[in-house]
């Protein structure tokens, strides 16, 4: 692609990777005011190139998703801004491409998963119950602006499945995103998650790693395998998959954590405090829980239950529930443990989406008391 003032080149090519032989090339020249124009010519020009038939019935997406180009930068640096954390900003930048266009569907459905995880990013009761709705309310646009776009449906599946504990409705959003969009990174690393959620730990792994296939510099997607392969007891592959996506985005202070919490894992309490202490990170709450279990681990039980009692501290102002009882979980008291996670289902505390996978609570596996929040929340048992 080249520019020169408002005009744009675009030279496309299809090359046979075996032998590097050229099936087809064209130039395209326009004002770049057209350059969804452009995108919808290349697309159908491949197409034919290849001989292939798009699924009958479905728009090819270059038609039924244009916007302006000013917008569609604004989206851009929004999905940016997400990947680096950076919750709040990419809200504004969201809301800056809905302000161009309000019947952009994908800014849609990036908003609603940005105000989600603002809200997380927060930490207070009324900070993410709004952002779950916020979010579940901007999604629902997006499917309602373009029912055949992936990313509306997979961005949806979180938020139920996180927020409100609806794994049927999760499910069936995450189904419909690979039905729609088989071939978008993204909707696989969401279905994988879901999967994870609801304990199907096999299945997840499975559709993590071919998402990590498909998209190699996704953190999230290695972020995510990281967690699924700790959940089966493969710590050397959670290791290398989280220390992967430390490399992709070594700005991401929650795959920090989750490095130093695989650490704790696999008996190293020193790796795991030594990156709790070097990160500098705003996530307080993670931070103390993760410092507590190494400090407990490596025998300083004063350090320790300090930490434990700055988190718990914590909970007038912020949802420390999940992450109290994981601390009491790893440190064998199961009667807290249970006590706080049926705190944070009380509040509807996020984190406790993770209830039936973290390897932190398997101290708690054949407890009926822990078996009987599993059914309350409808999750499998077994």
């Amino acid at each position: 692609m080249r520019k020169e003032g408002n005009r744009v080149r675009v030279t496309a090519q299809v090359v046979k990777v075996s032998d590097g032989f050229h099936l087809w090339s064209q130039t395209y020249d326009r004002d770049l005011t057209g350059i969804f124009v452009i995108q919808g010519e290349i697309a159908k020009a491949v197409v034919a190139a290849l001989k292939v038939k798009l699924l009958p019935g479905r728009p090819a997406p270059t038609e039924s998703r244009r916007t302006s180009p000013e917008a569609f930068s604004r989206y851009l640096l929004a999905k940016q801004l997400w990947f680096r954390g950076a919750h709040d900003r990419a809200v504004a930048a969201y809301e800056r491409a809905l302000e161009l266009d309000r019947n952009f569907a994908s800014a849609w459905a990036g908003k609603g998963k940005a105000f989600k995880d603002r809200g997380e990013q927060i930490g207070t009761l009324d900070s993410v119950r709004g952002g779950c709705k916020q979010g579940l309310d901007a999604v629902d646009k997006a499917v309602a602006l373009d029912p055949s776009l992936p990313e509306a449906y997979s961005a949806r599946a979180l938020i139920r499945c996180q927020c409100f504990f609806d794994w049927t409705g999760a499910t069936s959003d995450a189904e419909r995103a690979l039905e729609l969009g088989p071939g978008d990174a993204a909707s696989h690393r969401r279905y994988g998650i879901v999967q994870l959620e609801v304990g199907r730990v096999k299945e997840a792994i499975a559709e993590l790693r071919k998402t990590t296939e498909m998209d190699p510099l996704d953190p999230f997607a290695w972020n995510w395998l990281a967690g699924a392969y700790s959940a089966s007891g493969q710590l050397h592959l959670a290791h290398k998959a989280v220390t992967r996506a430390l490399e992709i985005s070594p700005e991401l202070d929650e795959v920090a954590h989750h490095l130093a919490a695989i650490s704790i894992l696999q008996g190293l309490p020193d790796d795991g405090l030594a990156i709790v202490e070097r990160v500098k990170s705003s996530d307080e709450v993670t931070r103390l829980s993760l410092l507590s279990m190494a400090h407990h681990d490596l025998g300083h039980e004063q350090e320790s239950q300090r930490a434990l009692d700055s988190l718990v501290a914590k909970s007038s102002s912020q949802l420390v529930g999940y992450s109290a009882a994981v601390v009491y979980a790893w440190r064998g008291d199961r009667d807290r443990a249970l006590e706080w996670l049926e705190r944070a289902y009380s509040k509807r505390d996020t984190g406790l989406g993770d209830a039936r996978w973290d390897p932190f609570l398997r101290k708690l596996h054949g407890d009926p008391r822990y078996t009987a929040l599993l059914k309350k929340m409808n999750l499998p048992v077994d």
